[in-house]
């Protein structure tokens, strides 16, 4: 028997397997929440990779939520539809922050979140790349919900 890494709470309607079946095919943007200097929340959006039990994003070195991130690394975060049947992942850990070299997760972002890499979003993106950070987010736990069944017609 092999140890899992990451925590999924017995709560939770989806195995570790299903969740993260989920967040690889999933195409909505993760929700991450920050905590300020005030103790107040602030909830972002942002396209993630989800890979080796960890969430990969980027966001700009000027950007509130990476100034944040400098001063508290603890977030919560969600990947949900918004639309029935109603499913989703979320949890609680801890954002590690890389500066730079961020060219290789944004071409993947680019990829899976199906930006034509031609797009004047695409090249700016990639024009920014030594200026971003590379968010990676270990969980400490995860828990899933998925009402598709009781939502059927």
């Amino acid at each position: 028997m092999t140890e899992q890494s990451v925590v999924v709470k017995a709560s939770s309607q989806m195995s570790l397997a299903e969740i993260e079946g989920f967040l690889s095919n999933s195409k909505i943007p993760l929700r991450i929440s920050s905590v300020g200097s005030d103790g107040f929340p602030l909830v972002s959006s942002l396209w993630f990779l989800y890979q080796d039990d960890s969430f990969f994003c980027a966001t700009h070195k000027s950007s509130l939520l990476a100034k944040r991130f400098l001063l508290n690394s603890k977030c919560g975060f969600e990947v949900a539809a918004d639309s029935m049947p109603y499913s989703g992942v979320r949890g609680q850990g801890i954002v590690s922050m890389t500066l730079g070299n961020a060219q290789q997760l944004l071409e993947q972002l680019i990829q899976r979140y199906a930006i034509d890499p031609e797009t004047y979003l695409a090249k700016w993106l990639l024009s920014r790349s030594d200026d971003e950070y590379v968010l990676c987010i270990s969980p400490n736990w995860l828990t899933a919900w998925d009402f598709s069944s009781r939502m059927k017609k």
